[in-house]
């Protein structure tokens, strides 16, 4: 470690210092309390912070110092081939490399960690070694002779050599146990040359076991091609002789399904074309159950029209009778209205009246008001030129004969008693008259006739226009029920016309008796109409069901066609069960021959397979074996080295 420069602003002794150190020994010469000291303890702070410093943050301050003055040490020292520039206030510290504008540490305690990480000692190691006064190494006597070299090695460095001397040991020994493991893991050679030497046999056997089986596939798939047309073409046989078989089942049950179905419809045509004879000897009676159904229909429409007329006779009678109170409503909001409206009328004269009266009671107020403070003026006034009186008497009493005129400031003498008896008569007369104007001041504070007159006046006015402004507002809401009735009267009006209206617009000729007639009429004939319906609803269906029958008739014929054609099919197969069977028996033991060679065949070639990739397999071992030996062969001569540098080191560090 090599010192640069030091710089320190308001710590201890120093207000404004800065050092440089140049190659060489400094000299630091002083007075004893001149902060040679200082120097040394500002180093060590810059360092380690805080705990490096004597006492706390007020006691570091310069004592000339403002109290929140800035405090600060900058150290630049250089350590092996870095230089580090430690900048450290009370509350912060920065450290910046070799000359970088960004910081490598921050905080206080970041800053102290990092120097005393990079610098390889304590605060207290530091202490007792660079920053060491005289006779304070005795520490060490105390101390063992491993401990002193451990300590002395670390303060010289030593300890580099020692900690390279174990890497390299480590390294070394990590090495040996690597190749011991390395050789441990490397196969067997002549079992693996045994294990190909077998291989090899074994796949001389599977290609000659190929050749042998390959010849008896072929000579089986040969016989298997000669018989599989024959089969085929027997397989093909069957299939018509089973298809035609099933067709003619199946067409014989649908011929005897439409022999069925061509019976049933037989019989619904003959029902229904003797209910459509009925049906047309009944058709009078369905014409005159339709005119009677008709004449009721216009009837009961005429009826729901008589009906909605009495609901508007009804609803007419309603409104004419809503409009006729509405009317009158009318006429008696009119007549309260115009009584009401005279005497609204009134009120701006009522208004102005009683301005008039409030101005002359202010007019009357303030005359009053202005008499009474006059008064109480004039009685302070003579209260002060009592006192003032009394105060001149006072001191022309106490003066006596020998005091002179407070006015003409002559010797009073004989006139003592003229002078004195003339302020007793001022004070007197000055007392009486403030009697008098207390009296009047008294009076002025009482209510005089003419104002109590007045607000009487004004009293009976406000009366009359509260009852007026009530009145008018009681107007204007008869004002707004008008125009409300009015609307209402209107709306009524209204629903009259259009009702009357929609009276002329409903037809009339309704009749109960008549419509009774009808439906007496209608009554007996009602279940002979139903049963018209219920036939012709039937009879509707006549020409479908006979148009079923055609069809059902000629897929008959259809079906006996077919018949006898699948029949006709099936005695030209000449199919024989017995020749199938026997063909199908051939057909099957020479393709489970060839299913079982093919097998053979396939096993032979998986076995040739297999041996083939165990061969592979063997010769990947090998190579990885001459790889694993090459890597082995490296690692022992880094290994060599190792332990040459090994003994090198023991060797420096003996001599050291």
């Amino acid at each position: 470690m090599k010192l640069k420069s030091l710089k320190l602003e308001n710590f201890r002794q120093h207000e404004d210092s800065y050092l440089e150190f140049k190659d060489g020994i400094t000299v630091i010469n002083g007075a004893n309390g001149a902060g040679k000291s200082t120097i040394l303890e500002a180093i060590t702070w810059a360092i380690y912070g805080t705990e490096a410093a004597r006492g706390n943050k007020d006691t570091i301050r310069f004592n000339k110092a403002k109290p929140r003055s800035k405090v600060m040490v900058e150290l630049v020292f250089a350590l092996e081939d870095d230089v580090f520039r430690v900048v450290r206030y009370l509350d912060r510290a920065e450290v910046y490399l070799n000359g970088n504008a960004a910081p490598v540490a921050t905080s206080q305690q970041e800053v102290t960690r990092y120097l005393t990480e990079k610098i390889g000692m304590t605060k207290n190691e530091f202490f007792n070694t660079y920053f060491t006064g005289q006779k304070e190494l005795n520490f060490l006597k105390n101390q063992g002779a491993i401990e002193r070299r451990k300590f002395i090695s670390r303060v010289l460095g030593y300890d580099r050599i020692r900690e390279a001397q174990e890497a390299a040991r480590a390294d070394k020994n990590g090495l040996e146990k690597e190749i011991i493991g390395m050789k441990q893991g490397l196969d067997d050679i002549s079992a693996i040359k045994q294990e190909r030497e077998a291989a090899e046999a074994r796949l001389l056997e599977a290609k000659k076991n190929l050749e042998d089986k390959q010849k008896s596939f072929d000579d089986i798939s040969d016989k298997l091609a000669k018989i599989e047309p024959e089969w085929e073409k027997m397989r093909a046989v069957k299939e018509s002789f089973d298809k035609y078989t099933w067709e003619n089942r199946l067409l014989s049950q649908k011929k005897e399904d439409v022999e069925k179905t061509v019976l049933n419809l037989s019989e619904q045509v003959k029902t229904l074309e003797e209910k459509a004879q009925k049906l047309a000897g009944m058709a009078k009676i369905e014409d005159e159950y339709r005119e009677l159904e008709t004449k009721i229909a216009e009837q009961e429409k005429l009826q729901e029209k008589d009906a909605i007329r009495q609901q508007l006779v009804v609803r007419l009678e309603g409104f004419e009778k809503s409009a006729k109170e509405k009317q009158s409503h009318l006429e008696e909001i009119v007549r309260s209205g115009t009584e009401k409206k005279a005497k609204i009328e009134k009120l701006p004269v009522l208004s102005e009246d009683i301005n008039t009266i409030n101005r002359q009671i202010q007019k009357l107020e303030s005359d009053l008001a202005a008499q009474k403070r006059e008064k109480e003026v004039l009685i302070r006034q003579n209260q002060a030129e009592i006192k003032r009186i009394q105060t001149q008497l006072a001191l022309i009493e106490e003066k006596g004969k020998d005091g002179v005129c407070p006015t003409c400031e002559r010797p009073l003498k004989d006139e003592f008693n003229k002078v004195t008896g003339g302020f007793k008569a001022q004070i007197e007369e000055l007392s009486k008259a403030t009697d008098i104007l207390r009296k009047e001041l008294e009076a002025t504070a009482a209510e005089s006739p003419e104002l109590a007159n007045l607000k009487e006046q004004k009293k009976k006015k406000e009366l009359e226009l509260s009852e007026y402004t009530l009145i008018k507002g009681d107007y204007e809401a008869e004002k707004r029920r008008y125009l409300t009735v009015k609307a209402e009267l209107d709306n009524c009006n209204k629903e009259i016309e259009k009702i009357r209206t929609e009276l002329a617009t409903l037809p009339e000729g309704f009749d109960m008796e008549v419509l009774r007639g009808l439906r007496a009429q209608i009554t007996p004939l009602k279940k002979q109409f139903e049963e018209i319906i219920s036939l012709r609803t039937e009879v509707a269906s006549l020409e479908r069901a006979k148009n079923e029958l055609n069809v059902a008739l000629s897929t008959k014929i259809e079906v006996e066609e077919k018949q006898k054609a699948t029949v006709n099919d099936l005695n030209n197969l000449n199919y024989s069960e017995e020749q199938y069977k026997k063909t199908e028996q051939a057909y099957q033991e020479t393709k489970d021959m060839f299913s079982h060679a093919r097998e053979q065949l396939a096993a032979i070639r998986c076995e040739e397979k297999y041996v083939l990739a165990e061969l592979d397999r063997i010769s990947k071992i090998e190579a990885a074996n001459r790889e694993k030996t090459e890597l082995i062969r490296q690692k022992q001569e880094e290994a060599d080295l190792l332990y040459e540098l090994d003994r090198f080191y023991k060797q420096l560090w003996e001599k050291l």
